[in-house]
């Protein structure tokens, strides 16, 4: 009787600990959904509720809604969120001919503050009183231009860096050294508290009469993120482009979970992301499906990567990052794309279809030695697609970066194990690498772990 007893006490505390981790709600339904009658009445429900969460600091659930049609008003501003938000499977169409908005959004205010390299380098920052006790975000960003200027474009490119400090000691390190000449660190920071940060169970459909882009949902300064079961229909379109559908920026410990994205506001020529992210710390992405004219991702200073089961058609680091791992994953028809990384880049258990496994971005001439791993993988060669890596101008040794640590360049340290290389009729030979221009020099690649299936004979070659 006395072991019933206590399994019972335990299931009820179990019961009481699950009620406690959905906080109180509201729902549109309280602010009048049922009574609105047009698009823009909808709008105005949809952020009277999320106002109203808020101010009494409650999260937001669509419970008993299955769909919602709302057009964006002129003079339209985001809608904000708490920490919880359940769509709860409901189907938001959004028509927008105002002005491009991002829908919703999650931020606080970071407050400057001053830091040395030594202190970001080895993570002990005790002696700042403001981050002594509790769990803060830092952001570090280099005033001096990591690429001063990137080929083709007026602009280059700063690095930031992501540190998150519990009672005064940083959890992680940057991507590389502050304790360089060249290097003259800022930093903002922020507290933030443990607990999940959820948005989830949507479907969010872009209506095909919109002229004006609407992104989902932007979240900056947040820590533990968690959006998950989140759909993205966009319709076809001749003219839009620049899309940044779901935006993350300056976050830690963020996963995305079961996210599908069906099409872009992007163009063969013109860029467009379904996920834009910039300084995220111990990044996962899980189950993703994505689809899109251009990449699906466009990134910059990410650290700790982690894509598992996805099916996309690209991820890529545009400048500065370290540790990027993908398992069961499925890439095709474009390629992954990486500048200035740091650390491990390997694909384990992967598939690559009518794709480029490995793409240097060379127009910001940053080539950084780092570990380049394949574990049994299939590539899927095709006729335009037969080469592994795309090298770039790494070889160009005469066109140098002005930042010091980049003036030299470097290509990763490869290994291949158990990589079987499927070859179609027509392709008779397949490169590791590529570059830009043919290659000069003798590129050493240990290609023993290759194996390549084919009806006929096919060479390895280490480059062109």
């Amino acid at each position: 009787m006395l072991k019933k007893s206590i399994v019972v006490v335990a299931l009820l505390v179990v019961v009481a600990q699950g009620a406690l981790a959905q906080p109180k709600v509201v729902s549109p339904l309280q602010f009048g959904l049922d009574e609105a009658t047009t698009g823009e009445e909808r709008f105005e429900v949809l952020m009277r509720t999320h106002e109203a969460a808020v101010r009494e600091r409650m999260g937001v659930s669509y419970e008993g809604i299955s769909s919602i049609y709302i057009d964006v008003p002129a003079d339209a501003k985001s809608i904000p969120l708490t920490d919880f938000t359940d769509f709860a499977g409901v189907a938001l169409h959004v028509r927008n001919t105002q002005a491009n908005l991002t829908l919703f959004r999650l931020t606080q205010a970071a407050t400057d503050m001053t830091i040395t390299g030594r202190e970001i380098d080895g993570g002990h920052l005790g002696r700042h009183k403001e981050l002594a006790d509790g769990l803060y975000l830092v952001d570090v960003a280099d005033e001096t231009l990591w690429v001063e200027n990137r080929d083709g474009f007026t602009y280059g490119a700063i690095r930031h860096d992501m540190l998150v400090v519990s009672d005064g000691k940083a959890l992680n390190r940057p991507v590389a050294s502050y304790s360089t000449p060249a290097s003259k660190p800022k930093a903002a920071y922020c507290a933030v508290t443990p607990h999940e940060k959820v948005f989830r169970n949507l479907t969010f459909l872009r209506d095909a009469a919109s002229t004006k882009k609407t992104y989902l949902v932007g979240i900056d300064h947040q820590y533990n993120v968690c959006l998950s079961n989140i759909v993205v229909n966009t319709p076809a379109d001749d003219e839009l482009y620049g899309d940044a559908c779901i935006q993350l920026n300056y976050c830690a410990k963020v996963l995305l979970d079961r996210i599908s994205v069906n099409g872009t506001y992007s163009q063969k020529g013109q860029y467009g992301y379904g996920i834009n992210l910039n300084t995220i710390y111990d990044l996962t992405v899980s189950r993703m499906y994505a689809r899109a004219k251009w990449g699906v991702f466009g990134t910059n200073n990410l650290n700790k990567v982690l894509l598992t089961d996805c099916d996309i058609n690209r991820f890529d680091i545009h400048c500065y990052g370290r540790d990027v791992a993908s398992e069961r994953c499925h890439f095709s028809l474009l390629y992954n794309q990486f500048s200035s990384v740091f650390g491990t880049v390997s694909f384990t258990d992967c598939t690559f279809t009518d794709f480029r496994p490995v793409l240097f971005e060379y127009s910001y001439n940053a080539y950084t030695r780092f570990k380049l791993s394949f574990v049994n993988c299939r590539f899927n060669v095709t006729h335009s697609q037969n080469y592994i890596i795309y090298g770039g101008d790494a070889l160009r040794h005469e066109v140098r970066n002005s930042r010091p640590e980049l003036s030299r360049k470097f290509l990763p340290d490869i290994s291949f194990r158990n990589f079987v290389v499927n070859v179609p009729e027509g392709v008779d030979e397949v490169l590791v690498y590529k570059f830009h221009q043919p290659a000069a020099e003798t590129i050493p690649v240990d290609v023993s772990g290759i194996r390549v299936v084919s009806n006929h004979e096919v060479r390895i070659r280490p480059s062109n």
